[in-house]
């Protein structure tokens, strides 16, 4: 029976396993050509400057030159940043930034009451009695409740501080300046807090 339901559960989920597996594939190639793109772009801007550097007889020009080059290169350079942040994040798709979740099995006795929290073993359920017994009695203990909880509990301030893919210029521009705030957030939240306390 422990087997039917890991069965049933897969085929629940193996729509959405599926759907974040093409996410993930997806990301990484739009990352490796963004990468690729970025990196031509930058020899093309390095070539470009060697070229002019040597043969433009007036320096003036030259500079001019160079100076697109460099603009050019720079625009590379962010093309190149984009790709391998895709590249990067996407293997976190599958594994949020809280990280991977573990599964717990809460029992109970039903006997005398006393309950225990441990990881939950493979094809437990919920009312499923199991071999584990009560401290307390010696009787043997169910299994009222299974849940989750991330290996890491994260607590925003406010705002996505990181650029994403996906975001728009003023979103990662946003997120730059309110990055560049924080320590005065914080400053205001702290001042606020004490002022309530003295109320």
């Amino acid at each position: 029976m422990t087997q039917n339901i890991d069965v049933i559960l897969d085929r629940i989920f193996e729509e959405d396993k599926r759907f974040l597996r093409k996410i993930v594939s997806r990301n990484k190639k739009i990352g490796i050509v963004l990468t690729a793109v970025g990196a031509i772009i930058n020899l093309g801007a390095l070539l470009a400057i060697i070229f002019f550097a040597y043969t433009e007889p007036d320096p003036t020009r030259a500079l001019t030159y160079m100076i697109y080059a460099l603009i050019l290169a720079f625009i590379g350079s962010q093309i190149g940043k984009q790709g391998t942040t895709m590249i990067r994040e996407s293997t976190n798709i599958l594994n949020p930034g809280r990280g991977r979740y573990k599964f717990y099995a809460k029992l109970r006795c039903p006997k005398c009451g006393f309950t225990e929290i441990r990881e939950k073993k493979q094809g437990e359920y919920v009312g499923m009695r199991t071999e584990k017994t009560c401290e307390a009695c010696g009787e043997k203990m169910v299994i009222i409740g299974i849940y989750a909880q991330p290996e890491k509990e994260v607590q925003t301030i406010g705002y996505p501080l990181l650029p994403m893919p996906g975001q728009t210029i003023t979103t990662q521009l946003k997120a730059t300046i309110l990055n560049m705030l924080t320590p005065l957030k914080i400053a205001f939240r702290l001042r606020r807090n004490s002022v309530r306390e003295e109320d």
